[in-house]
């Protein structure tokens, strides 16, 4: 039961930061788009949403700085504690993030491997978001595997495979015995 609890835990936490990371992303692009074409477009071609950010923060009007702050607000309050959480449940995983399983047991294998390529992911945005977000008002959002390519992206298949983990482990749970209240 507690390999059960532990992948749910997981998935809540995941599914919490994709809802972050999507939200945060349409407002950057909300942002982003409307600058691309009011500062042109061919001179920001090829940047990432935060050089593009940081690049035109001093020329921002009011309202793109509101923008801008709640972008940023959402790295700092949001996107850092549910990914330093994430990072924190796997370095206290002792049931799923081992190598050492059988060959033959290809799931259990594969996620392993997709929570190890998820660490690393984690600590490579930790990583970043220390260099970038605290010290300069300008930068908003990181990402690792936009345009900059500073790190590797979240693992492919990862939601699949703890998917199919809680359908396995839900297989095996046992039943509780359901109490009726018999009447007075």
């Amino acid at each position: 039961m507690d390999r059960l609890a532990s992948i749910i835990e997981l998935s809540t936490l995941l599914t919490t930061s994709r809802i972050i990371f999507i939200t945060q992303n349409k407002m950057a692009q909300k942002l982003v788009l409307p600058l691309m074409k009011q500062h042109g477009d061919k001179i920001l071609d090829g940047m990432s949403i935060n050089e593009i950010l940081a690049k035109l923060y001093p020329k921002f009007t009011e309202d793109q700085i509101a923008q801008h702050k709640n972008i940023r607000a959402w790295s700092i309050h949001l996107m850092m504690p549910i990914n330093q959480e994430i990072i924190n449940w796997l370095e206290n995983d002792t049931l799923f993030r081992t190598t050492y399983i059988s060959a033959k047991d290809s799931t259990k294998r594969l996620l392993a491997n997709k929570l190890i390529e998820l660490h690393a992911h984690l600590l490579l945005w930790k990583g970043k978001y220390n260099a970038l977000i605290p010290e300069e008002n300008s930068n908003a959002i990181v990402y690792l595997a936009d345009e900059e390519r500073h790190g590797i992206g979240f693992p492919g298949g990862l939601d699949e495979l703890i998917q199919k983990m809680m359908t396995e482990l839900k297989k095996n749970a046992p039943t509780l015995p359901v109490i009726k209240n018999k009447p007075e």
